[in-house]
């Protein structure tokens, strides 16, 4: 799941600016407010990074091949799709897999 966060957030970002620079605010980060968005994305990959998780799928023994399976069982996990601020569709679970393989 938390190879995912990044790619998830990246997608769905446009439709969750405001939340991202409350964020910012909450974590003590400063900066414009119109650049908070961008911070607080900053210091995720940052925080990513520091604790190791992976940004590939490739490195967990995951591949191109598993993506459509991958994006099937995704569909299925209606709790997390039904509170997304956006509409993701198989088209956008497909193109979050294909970007960490």
């Amino acid at each position: 799941m938390a190879v995912l966060i990044q790619p998830v957030m990246d997608l769905i970002r446009s439709s969750i600016q405001p939340r991202l620079a409350e964020l910012a605010v909450y974590l003590g980060l400063y900066g414009a407010p119109e650049s908070l968005p961008d911070i607080f994305m900053n210091e995720l990959e940052s925080l990513l990074s520091r604790i190791g998780i992976p940004r590939k799928y490739n490195s967990l023994g995951i591949s191109e091949d598993d993506v459509e399976w991958l994006t099937s069982n995704a569909l299925k996990v209606r709790r997390l799709l039904d509170n997304s601020p956006m509409e993701l569709g198989f088209e956008e679970i497909r193109r979050i897999y294909r970007g960490i393989v």
